[in-house]
């Protein structure tokens, strides 16, 4: 009989307080982790959109000087097609679209590109006085 309650009480095992605090503990580490990922992903996005409105920068330079042959460039000259044509991709529109993605706008003075807008999956990149900067719409 004494065996039989010394086996009885040499039981190993977790008590409920036990468990309660370790899923505390496991809550408190989501909490801080959770927000730490989405803002990895919210910077990831931006650069993303950064890149793409580079390349349609350098894009967009290029039919400046294609178009600016005889002189006459403006800024309606730059279309979403030529870009494409030469980025090797199809996902920009013609014109500042309401809920459309990929799409662009480009301010010119004297053929040369002094402004470049470019949206695209919730955010805005624009290239205005030699700086980059994006921000989510």
């Amino acid at each position: 009989m004494k065996k039989l309650l010394a086996l009885r009480k040499s039981k190993k095992g977790f008590t409920l307080v036990e468990i309660i605090v370790v899923l505390v503990i496991v809550a408190i580490l989501a909490a801080i982790a959770i927000p730490q990922f989405s803002g990895f992903v919210n910077r990831a996005n931006s650069q993303q959109t950064l890149a793409e409105a580079r390349a349609v920068y350098v894009a967009a330079q290029a039919v400046v000087a294609e178009e600016n042959s005889d002189g006459t460039v403006v800024a309606g000259d730059i279309t979403a097609a030529k870009v494409n044509t030469l980025i090797g991709e199809n996902y920009l529109v013609d014109g500042a679209v309401a809920g459309e993605e990929g799409y662009f706008s480009v301010t010119l003075t004297s053929a040369k590109i002094t402004g470049l807008t470019y949206t695209s999956g919730g955010y805005t990149s624009t290239y205005a006085s030699g700086a980059w900067t994006t921000v989510k719409v």
